[in-house]
């Protein structure tokens, strides 16, 4: 590609050189010269957009790696919650487990009593301290303190869902007329279907849009994508055009 690139800049170069009126040889000599300027810039423009795609590379993989951890933390703070919950609960719940048990082995006692008015006049004391076990429910103790983890958790789960996951990359916004601008559309679902708009047009299924505009203006670029769940997603731009 690069020798072929080299002689169409040659041959162009050697068309517009001509009015010149140079020398064969001197217009051979400037001509490759300026080809080889022109293929050497090429080569340039092409080991930078490779520094861009590693880079947007990287950078999904940082996203999607930050993405997987969020939702592990979640999951760890909502487990804790239950574990919190329930632990609470169980206080009540084994205070009357214990003081069934102790009802029942008090029963057995009487039961096998062969003197029953012995047991008697122990019993009131018996069931007296029975009932010191406190069954209280903890729960309604800590009722306003769960229900605020659980306000707190949900807002920041919410914040967490409306991280950015399309946006668009761009080295400026203002240029001049005719002056080419690359913008590339960045998302972390890069194999889903996506679309730039501007300027009443659509590209499809590109990350990368060569921009530049005949006229003056502000103008507005948007680049959409599809989520997993079907659903577009998007981040805009304004590009603003100036004469000078």
């Amino acid at each position: 590609m690069s020798v072929r690139n080299f002689w169409i800049y040659f041959n162009d170069c050697k068309k517009n050189l001509k009015s010149f009126n140079f020398t064969d040889d001197k217009l051979f000599s400037l001509s490759a010269d300026l080809a080889l300027k022109l293929v050497e810039a090429d080569l340039k423009e092409k080991e930078a957009m490779l520094t861009r795609e590693k880079l947007k590379k990287e950078m999904e993989g940082l996203i999607l790696q930050s993405k997987t951890q969020t939702k592990q933390l979640e999951f760890e703070i909502l487990k804790s919650m239950v574990q919190a919950e329930s632990m609470v609960r169980s206080v009540g719940d084994n205070a009357c487990i214990n003081r069934a048990n102790v009802y029942v082995g008090f029963l057995n006692v009487v039961g096998n009593a062969s003197e029953s008015s012995a047991i008697a006049t122990h019993s009131n004391n018996v069931i007296s301290e029975i009932k010191k076990i406190d069954d209280t429910a903890l729960t309604s103790d800590y009722k306003d303190i769960f229900k605020a983890a659980r306000e707190n958790f949900l807002k920041e789960q919410s914040k967490l869902g409306k991280m950015r996951e399309c946006f668009i990359i761009y080295p400026r916004s203002e240029i001049k007329i005719r002056e080419p601008i690359e913008l590339i559309g960045f998302s972390i679902y890069p194999q889903n279907e996506s679309v730039f708009e501007f300027k009443g047009q659509t590209l499809e299924n590109s990350q990368l849009l060569d921009f530049s505009s005949e006229e003056e203006g502000e103008f507005e670029i948007i680049f959409k994508v599809k989520n997993d769940l079907e659903e577009w997603i998007q981040d805009k731009i304004i590009i603003k055009v100036t004469k000078f």
